[in-house]
């Protein structure tokens, strides 16, 4: 029921239930579109300015699972995921795939996926903060949203489906929980409410391993409630809908679903790690970690103060809590925290991001009703303290924000759109490391490795004017499939192996020779100096040892060994131009020289003729890596004025 312009009674259906906040809907709207337009802005100008906002390389790798649901490619739907276990990843390639649709498969589209996530995100947290606290408190979550931590906005822009994006569905769990929780005792709650807690508890935990720390934080609070309501039919029947594709994920590949990165779920545990990972991010946080804590806490104790929490507020505020505390619990037991140095980057803090958002949470709902409070209580002690302390925190955001745009450079906007919208948004190799093993399981032989991985030779991949300067499409995608196959099976012969797969690369079969390095670095026991000494090592087996044999990364104090093993070799020419590829591949495509060459190859031409000399590198060794640079970069898309550049 609507009365004096406030929604005073509202359930899913209509029915009068509980009396609500007396807030108004427009004024919510308002809120929403006005957090979504600061939301965007924002990450819009992260993303122009080319700020550190960019990769972790399972985003591209996620990006050639999109690619091959795009290609149509003919392998079974459940061997596509990047990883079994992580849903989300899965989930996620499907919104990239219908961004590549729309912008272009293409680097702006993993971009705009995570833009749109994120909203739903925002969405979710206003939303709650708005039926359960009020207007002040769903402005409050809209702008902690947008202006979080730094390593919190940065993380809202890595479309990888897993603990940032897991969010919208702790969102919705706990909005639809409380909706069920608020029912009096003496009501049934709405069947479509039940439903879809059901359902967004159960794909989510299809999506993130984490949102289970969500759904037993509702299970907690109906407990408390009214316990026979966890049993009611239409929250089973909704979770066991949600939780479908993690059982038929389990009828694909059985025990992989458990499987997380080398450990099984619930394996180990750390409460060091989460500790020291906890001082190191708060160290971070702009050097200001007890600023933060005593801002959050002025907000919070402040807001609490002004308004004690009562029926909706306090039950809100006591989920938060309980499940910021069960996830510490979790966190500490299972040790799912990785160790963290000092000055780690900001993607190793990634696993917090449901820690975070619930402790921003908890400060709106919290603060909110300090925030919007008018006349005379607006004037009251412990409302100007709590709007102080989240004036404080909201403007430590702003200064963040401001440096991830000065970490990029807003004035190039124009020359960074030119390169989003050019280069792949796709890393075909690192996909199809995880698909072939899939795909070749039961297979013991080269011949039974190339029927399966055959389909993948299919995929598209754009082709090139200038061939002279890349390798075209065909050569570029089979050595990206035979090197994925020289790592899954490790006993095939380079000879072997390159028969069997040239027998399925149609147009590719000339490219196969150049991912073979991994095969012919086995065959010399690991001595690359003895593989390019070796007199039937011809121009393409040196390149492909180079650009695979001794992994597919190159750090940057490895190079100078590998010149070394190279110096005054046969093969040492062609060897660097794969060598320049690789490290191309580890700096530019990926974060593993640091931030500065991120999707600047021009800037890891500089740093490679500055670091000539300490390489120990002449002209002749130097113009064959950057040869490599050059060629990774056509191929990988960036524009002609960029591959041109790309000379000593």
């Amino acid at each position: 029921m609507i009365r004096r312009g406030g929604i005073e009674n509202l359930s899913w259906h209509g029915e009068a239930i509980m009396a609500l906040p007396p807030v108004r809907l427009v004024p919510v709207i308002r809120i929403f579109a006005i957090a979504a337009a600061l939301y965007v802005v924002l990450r819009l100008a992260y993303v122009l300015a080319m700020g550190d906002v960019f990769f972790y390389g399972e985003e591209l790798e996620k990006g050639a699972v999109a690619k091959m649901l795009l290609d149509g490619v003919e392998i079974p739907y459940a061997r596509m995921p990047f990883h079994p276990y992580e849903g989300g990843g899965f989930v996620a390639s499907h919104l990239k795939a219908l961004m590549f649709l729309l912008v272009g498969q293409n680097i702006l589209a993993h971009k705009l996926a995570a833009i749109a996530w994120g909203l739903g995100t925002v969405f979710a947290s206003v939303g709650l903060a708005w039926r359960f606290a009020g207007a002040g408190a769903a402005m409050l979550a809209g702008f902690l949203m947008a202006f979080g931590p730094a390593h919190f906005q940065k993380q809202s822009l890595l479309h990888l489906g897993i603990h940032y994006e897991a969010l919208l569905f702790m969102g919705f769990v706990f909005w639809l929980g409380l909706e069920v929780a608020r029912t009096p005792r003496d009501r049934r709650p709405d069947r479509l409410t039940l439903f879809g807690l059901g359902l967004a508890s159960g794909f989510g935990t299809y999506f993130s391993y984490q949102v289970p720390i969500a759904v037993l934080s509702v299970i907690v609070l109906l407990a408390a409630t009214n316990w026979r309501r966890i049993f009611a039919w239409p929250l089973v029947v909704g979770t066991l809908v949600g939780l479908a594709p993690l059982m038929l994920m389990y009828a694909s590949v059985g025990r992989e679903i458990l499987d997380i990165h080398g450990s099984e779920v619930g394996g180990g545990g750390g409460w060091e790690r989460l500790v020291g990972a906890i001082r190191v991010g708060l160290a971070d946080v702009q050097r200001l970690p007890t600023f933060t804590i005593l801002s959050a806490g002025l907000a919070i104790v402040s807001g609490l103060s002004f308004a004690r929490p009562r029926d909706d507020r306090a039950w809100a505020l006591a989920l938060f809590g309980g499940f910021a505390l069960l996830w510490l619990a979790f966190a500490g037991a299972s040790g799912m925290i990785e160790p963290v140095a000092e000055g780690a980057h900001w993607v190793r803090f990634i696993r917090f991001a449901p820690l975070v958002w619930a402790l921003l949470m908890i400060v709106a709902l919290s603060a909110g009703p300090a925030v919007s409070a008018k006349g005379e209580a607006r004037s009251t002690p412990p409302a100007k303290m709590a709007r102080i302390g989240v004036t404080l925190l909201v403007a430590l955001g702003a200064v963040h924000a401001a440096q991830i745009i000065d970490g990029g450079s807003l004035r190039r906007a124009g020359d960074h759109w030119q390169t989003l919208t050019s280069v792949h948004g796709y890393e075909l190799r690192g996909a199809f490391v995880k698909v072939v093993p899939r795909l070749a399981r039961e297979n013991d032989s080269p011949e039974g490795y190339a029927k399966a991985v055959a389909p993948l030779f299919s995929i598209r991949v754009p082709k090139r004017q200038d061939a002279g300067v890349g390798e075209g499409a065909p050569d570029f995608l089979a050595a990206e499939i035979t090197a994925a196959v020289g790592h899954a099976a490790p006993g095939f012969g380079s000879a072997a192996m390159g028969e069997a797969l040239r027998q399925v690369a149609g147009d590719g079969a000339t490219g196969v020779a150049l991912g073979l390095g991994a095969a012919v670095f086995r065959e010399a026991s690991g001595n690359v100096r003895g593989a390019l000494e070796r007199a039937d090592l011809d121009a393409s087996a040196a390149e492909a040892l180079g650009r695979y044999g001794t992994g597919f990364l190159s750090w940057e104090p490895y190079v100078k060994g590998e010149l070394d093993a190279a110096r005054e070799t046969p093969g040492q020419i062609p060897f660097l131009r794969g060598l320049g590829r690789r490290i191309f591949r580890s700096s530019v495509m990926q974060l593993y020289w640091g931030p500065d060459t991120r999707l600047d190859p021009v800037a890891l031409r500089d740093r490679l003729v500055e670091g000539a000399p300490a390489l120990g590198a002449g002209p002749a060794e130097l113009a064959a890596l950057l040869e490599g640079v050059r060629s990774a970069a056509w191929d990988y898309g960036f524009p002609d004025a960029v591959a041109v550049r790309l000379v000593p």
